[in-house]
């Protein structure tokens, strides 16, 4: 759980930060007063580069969206905060983001769980997020 809301919060501070870079950059830019600071490439590739994440940030994205759906799934002896995941690939397609991995189940004690009170199931299940760079929100996202 520490684990979790500390990365959380540490990407929070990223993201924050990578905004305060952007914004001084358009002012800096805005200062010259119409001159051609930047060819038309620069500025393309700059424009690419703002829409593609970092691992971590990608991660975080798995973290939120991973507890988000635990919380929901009915897998009520599982606890979101102390769940763990690998993420064994993560694919970068022109505005989407694929990422896959395995999320394994543990309850308030950090024990392993299938979820469920009967322990039928499994303790692991793969997922697959789809993330849209448009949106930047969560297309898709499957647990199975």
């Amino acid at each position: 759980m520490k684990r979790t809301v500390s990365i959380i919060l540490a990407l929070l501070l990223c993201i924050s930060l990578c905004a305060c870079g952007t914004s001084s950059e358009s002012s800096s830019s805005d200062t010259q007063e119409g001159a051609d600071v930047y060819s038309n490439s620069e500025i393309e590739s700059s424009s690419e580069k703002s829409h593609e994440l970092t691992d971590d940030e990608v991660e975080m994205i798995v973290v939120q969206e991973l507890y988000n759906q635990i919380s929901t799934s009915g897998w009520y002896q599982a606890d979101p905060g102390s769940c763990r995941y690998s993420i064994n690939k993560t694919e970068r397609k022109p505005g989407f983001i694929y990422i896959y991995g395995e999320v394994y189940l543990y309850d308030k004690y950090g024990k392993l769980t299938t979820g469920y009170s009967d322990g039928s199931g499994s303790y692991s299940h793969t997922f697959e997020i789809e993330y849209s760079l448009i949106t930047k929100s969560v297309y898709k996202c499957i647990i199975e």
